[in-house]
């Protein structure tokens, strides 16, 4: 969606954005496998406070090492909120489904586990006449199912590990990118290298009105913070 530039944004809420998408784009540049970033922003659009976009390339298949790098990056936003903000919101909730779903296939699709037989679990069938939803047909054992759930488990897990460990060994960094996103609102790849290699970088001038999301992965903070009850999907 457009962004919002007349939406009043607490100096909390921008300060947990910032930190949130600089937790991705960190975790995303240091972890083995990981996607170059793009551009981050604070600009709210939609229901998501700010997004991080990764550096686009033609690409048939991914290794696991790519797999569990993207689960790690997405986890990546949660734990700079707790770190620097400390405290949970509903900022990861996109960030969570995503690391799920992307855990989910490499378990029951793409036979990445050590526990498993490989092969894929599951029947997917769609169902047209309810607006084209997607079920799926159990075709394994209750046993099973529990080592699927104990696998996506540890792949998330593992994953959050990686992203606290990467930000407490570069938090200084961290730090100099949510600055930087708070004073600036958007960064792009080449002002995020400048941050990680200890170069001041260069200050663009950005015509908001123009910009784009084409090509938006991934990552987006929702802003639901303060409401209970489920959460709309953030919008692109």
């Amino acid at each position: 969606g457009p962004a919002k530039k007349n939406k009043v944004i607490s100096d909390k809420d921008r300060k947990l954005t910032a930190y949130h998408e600089a937790g991705h784009g960190l975790v995303s540049h240091f972890v083995p496998a990981g996607k170059p970033v793009a551009k981050i922003s604070i600009v709210s659009r939609g229901h998501a406070g700010g997004f991080t976009r990764w550096e686009q390339e033609d690409q048939s298949y991914y290794s696991r090492d790519e797999l569990e790098a993207q689960i790690t990056a997405a986890m990546g936003g949660r734990s700079a909120e707790v770190m620097k903000c400390g405290d949970i919101t509903t900022g990861a909730t996109n960030d969570f489904e995503q690391a799920t779903a992307i855990a989910r296939e490499m378990i029951m699709r793409y036979g990445m586990s050590d526990r498993l037989t490989h092969r894929s679990f599951g029947r997917r069938q769609e169902t047209i006449f309810l607006g084209r939803e997607m079920s799926e047909e159990r075709n394994y054992s209750l046993k099973t199912e529990q080592v699927i759930d104990s696998e996506i488990d540890r792949l998330l897990k593992e994953g959050e590990n990686k992203a606290n460990e990467i930000l407490n060994t570069h938090e200084d960094i961290l730090d100099s990118v949510a600055n930087f996103l708070l004073e600036h609102e958007t960064l792009d790849h080449d002002q995020f290298q400048d941050i990680v290699e200890g170069k001041i970088p260069i200050i663009k001038k950005i015509d908001k009105s123009k910009e784009s999301n084409e090509g938006e992965t991934l990552t987006k903070t929702e802003l639901q913070n303060k409401k209970p009850g489920p959460k709309p999907q953030a919008t692109s």
